[in-house]
Order: structure tokens, then C-alpha cells, then sequence
């Protein structure tokens, strides 16, 4: 298996050449920078796997590189739009290669997801607070946009009568999500929920980039196996292991 990673001079692009070059069934990993012609390491290297962890000024020019050439892809990085998604699920389905965009490597995160998908039901009154370093570019951030959605998908639109406190950064599908960005953060979401008499929080919190590394090395080797198009969430992965493993147990 040979993988081009974009961005590996970045803090996770960096990290993410070193795992993947641990892994015994990955012969090659070829790290691409700014300076570099993605196009032309691309037709040097012929990889079956990209993976995307620059940022949001380039990542959308970058998977459409990726989609030209037919290559499956691994989006980490964020600032995609809706707009974005839905031309690169076109340019994908097209080529008919899978693309699979991850707001969060975090094994946690998808936990914290599927957690809040539960309890949104019986508790609708959400809202999110997101934490990131102040080098991030966006805000909010995708992982907190993914959750809201999520949420918004197991209840319905959250439509919540009540007075928005000045620190909304954006209403996600009902959702409110507020943003800090602070020196002394790497990644941290709190997901709080509430009813009359009590709040309900789910908190994550990320202090080193190497919890990020299970979830990268899983999307890079599976991601060949989705179907042609756009999929989001590293939960994509983790539902057809669940159904593997579900189908060898009845078997």
C-alpha cells in the first residue's frame, strides 16, 4: 500500500507520515508539502490512498487533484462547505472512488457523538462550546458543526425558544455552538444538555495530536472499501466493522 499525505510538515501531517510509516502493510508513504506539485508527485508516486491534512485554503483544490487522478481520499482537514462536499461527492462518484471526509480522527469524539445522539431525545435543550489552539483557522469547528447535525438527525430540527447568548459564533441546525480559541488549548468540546432542574455534559478533551493516530491509521487503510462518493465521519468505518463483525458471529 503506498500513501501520499498533503500537509506533512504540518503538526498532524508530520505525525500522521510517522505512524503510518510503522505499519507493516504500508510500503511507502510520500509526504507533500506547499512547495511541492501535488499533480506531479501524484503521477511519480500512483498511491491508493491520499490523505489531506493541510487546511482550509487549499484542501477543497486538493481533493479535487486527488479526484482527477481517481485516487481515494482521506480528508482531515476542515473548512469544506456544504457547497464543497457535494461537488467533490459529483467529482467522486464520477471517478467512482470513495472520498472520506473526518471531522475529528478521534475515536472519543465519535463517541461523544453517538452518546449526545441518545440523549438529545429526552433532553432537547443543547448547546455546544468548542475549545482550539489559536493557530486554527475556522470556527466553529467541523467537529462541532458534525455533532450538531448529528444531533439535529435524531430529533429533528432543534428549534429553542429562548434568548441566544452574545457568544453564539453560529446556529447549527438549532444547535447554538460557541467557539474559544486559547493559547493554552489543544481541542476540547463540551456538548451540555439540559431540561428544567438539571444540565447533563458531555466533555472531551485532547491533549496530545497522538490521540488523533488510531483513527487516521484505520481511515487510510480502509477507506478503498467504502463506495464511490463522499462519506462523513470516522463512524462510516467503525459501522462496517461492526457489521463484519455482526455477519461473521451469525455465520
Amino acid at each position: 500500500m503506498k500513501v501520499v499525505v498533503i500537509g506533512s510538515k504540518g503538526k498532524m501531517g508530520s505525525l500522521a507520515c510517522q505512524v503510518l510509516r510503522e505499519q507493516g502493510d504500508i510500503k511507502t508513504v510520500v509526504g507533500v508539502t506547499r512547495s511541492d506539485c501535488l499533480a506531479d508527485s501524484v503521477i511519480e508516486t500512483n498511491p491508493d490512498v491520499i490523505i489531506e491534512m493541510t487546511d482550509k485554503d487549499s484542501v477543497m483544490a486538493n481533493c479535487m487533484i486527488a479526484a482527477e487522478h481517481s485516487i481515494p481520499m482521506v480528508v482531515g482537514a476542515s473548512g469544506l462547505s456544504q457547497k464543497d462536499i457535494e461537488r467533490l461527492d459529483h467529482r467522486c462518484r464520477e471517478n467512482k472512488i470513495p472520498a472520506l471526509v473526518v471531522p475529528n480522527f478521534s475515536l472519543a469524539a465519535v463517541l461523544m457523538v453517538q452518546a449526545a445522539k441518545k440523549i438529545a431525545p429526552y433532553l432537547s435543550d443543547c448547546e455546544i462550546i468548542e475549545y482550539h489552539h489559536t493557530n486554527k483557522k475556522d470556527a466553529p469547528s467541523a467537529t462541532s458543526i458534525y455533532t450538531a447535525k448529528e444531533i439535529s438527525h435524531s430529533v429533528g430540527h432543534c428549534d429553542q425558544e429562548k434568548k441566544m447568548a452574545d457568544t453564539v459564533g453560529m446556529v447549527q441546525n438549532g444547535i447554538p455552538i460557541h467557539s474559544v480559541r486559547s493559547s493554552g488549548m489543544l481541542a476540547r468540546q463540551d456538548v451540555v444538555f439540559a431540561q428544567k432542574g438539571e444540565t447533563l455534559t458531555l466533555s472531551l478533551s485532547q491533549i496530545d495530536r497522538q490521540a488523533f493516530m488510531p483513527g487516521v491509521i484505520m481511515s487510510v487503510k480502509a477507506v478503498r472499501s467504502l463506495g464511490s462518493g463522499v462519506h462523513i465521519g470516522l463512524e462510516r468505518i467503525l459501522e462496517q466493522d461492526m457489521q463484519g463483525a455482526n455477519t461473521s458471529m451469525q455465520s
